[in-house]
């Protein structure tokens, strides 16, 4: 259901990105999966990766996202923690 309502959102200019979306998460393999899927799945998308909540809030403070998909469980600073920074 989450990827019908991705994929009817409307506000963009043609031919430029809907929106940009930021994936938070310290499996490196899985962080690379989830944006290739995205990406094929969904090419309006511009994604970003961060393996971590901090280098997540450095990438949050040089550029606003539409959305932001975090782990909960990673080590130093976890998803929650991350979601009250932001």
């Amino acid at each position: 259901m989450y990827m019908a309502e991705v994929r009817n959102f409307r506000p963009y200019i043609a031919g430029m990105v809907r929106f940009s979306l930021l994936i938070v998460d310290d499996d490196e393999a899985l962080l690379e999966a989830i944006q290739d899927t995205i990406r094929l799945r969904l090419p309006h998308v511009a994604v970003s990766t961060s393996p971590s909540a901090h280098e997540a809030l450095r990438l949050l403070s040089l550029q606003s996202y539409d959305v932001t998909l975090s782990d909960v469980r990673m080590p130093s600073m976890d998803g929650y923690r991350l979601l009250s920074e932001i």
